[in-house]
């Protein structure tokens, strides 16, 4: 007799966002939603250019850093990677 392997669905996170350089501290700009997995909680991590001072997870959304969007990077294209991960 086999044992029956169970297999997880893969944790998907899907946004897209355009953020005004406007946009004052705490704006969220992009929720993030997961689906799949395997029913653990899921912890979020950032990464990219700027991200230490223009952007920060709040739970689950992506919002604009306490000291808003950095003039250097106003108008400017930046790829974010949002990680999720479970334990």
């Amino acid at each position: 007799m086999m044992d029956a392997i169970a297999a997880a669905t893969a944790l998907k996170l899907i946004f897209g966002a355009t953020i005004a350089c406007s946009a004052p501290p705490g704006t969220i700009v992009a929720s993030l939603l997961p689906s799949g997995g395997d029913g653990t909680a899921v912890a979020f991590s950032i990464t990219g250019r700027g991200v230490a001072s223009d952007l920060v997870i709040s739970g689950s959304h992506l919002a604009v850093g306490p000291s808003g969007i950095a003039v250097a990077h106003c108008g400017s294209i930046s790829n974010v990677t949002v990680t999720a991960s479970q334990k």
